[in-house]
């Protein structure tokens, strides 16, 4: 069980990365949080240079596919991130895994199992208490769920890009350019859409802070690939002591930020992830 170490430390690097994100992010844009974010991710990558091929016309055009939707998550996800009770986002964040399937059925033709469509109601019926429920306590609005529901589609539709040109395109070599292309949109709306708002005082003093996140998630992601790399390693179980990182994400930023109900949205996050499970496993 070589792939046991890595695997805690995926779990440990996914289960408080959010926490540190929202922290910072009180005081900044999402847009220069994550510029400098990817910017140092980009860097970090230029140690794995010696193994990257550059792709064909088509993974070029997969790779852009897949940098676009994933700007518009991150620009959502963030936003959110800023805004709503993480203890409440991470459970919602769950609606993804649905999404990804549903996609899979509907456009890629992949059979869904009588299984996993109980899987899938049991993810989405508690979900939509938990939204309807803080909707009417005022804890969220029309505009933040639209904002949750838009990222969590697009990020689906990038999950499932990635999963197509991975058939194709070396992982080292997709992660780098992906990075790349990211860094470079990214400054882009920055410039056209955000410059007026820049807060030169507060990246100045955070800079340290938001590169040694980037550097965090990174180490969380190799960790990830090195797990699923061991002969050994069962795929599935993997995906579902990773996804418990969304009770333990709700936990931990909602008794850090001192949010309300918790313990009824770490029930409906069990749930979630028993869902979760399901859709993994059948």
């Amino acid at each position: 069980m070589d792939y046991f170490i890595p695997l805690i430390i995926a779990l440990i690097v996914g289960s408080t990365k959010e926490v540190f994100k929202k922290s910072i992010l009180k005081d900044i844009e999402p847009i220069q949080f994550i510029v400098i974010f990817y910017g140092v991710m980009f860097i970090f990558a230029q140690f794995t240079i010696s193994r990257v091929i550059i792709p064909d016309v088509q993974g070029w055009f997969l790779i852009t596919l897949s940098a676009f939707f994933y700007v518009l998550a991150n620009l959502a996800g963030l936003r959110v991130l800023k805004e709503v009770n993480i203890s409440l986002i991470k459970p919602l964040s769950g609606l993804e895994s649905v999404v990804v399937v549903l996609i899979s059925f509907f456009m890629l033709k992949e059979y869904l199992r009588l299984l996993q469509v109980i899987g899938i109601i049991i993810i989405i019926v508690p979900l939509i208490y938990l939204v309807f429920k803080q909707y009417g306590e005022q804890s969220i609005n029309k505009r933040q769920i639209t904002l949750i529901i838009g990222g969590i589609l697009f990020s689906a539709i990038t999950t499932i890009i990635d999963r197509i040109a991975l058939k194709t395109i070396d992982p080292v070599s997709y992660f780098y350019f992906i990075k790349l292309i990211l860094l470079i949109m990214f400054i882009f709306v920055l410039i056209i859409f955000y410059r007026r708002n820049m807060n030169l005082i507060f990246l100045k003093q955070n800079i340290f802070q938001i590169s040694s996140l980037a550097i965090f998630t990174m180490v969380g992601t190799y960790a990830y690939f090195f797990a699923l790399n061991d002969p050994l390693a069962n795929t599935g179980i993997i995906k579902t002591v990773l996804s418990t990182s969304i009770i333990f994400s709700a936990f931990i930023g909602g008794k850090y930020f001192h949010e309300s109900d918790l313990k009824e949205k770490i029930i409906i996050s069990s749930f979630v992830i028993f869902g979760i499970s399901i859709l993994i496993f059948f």
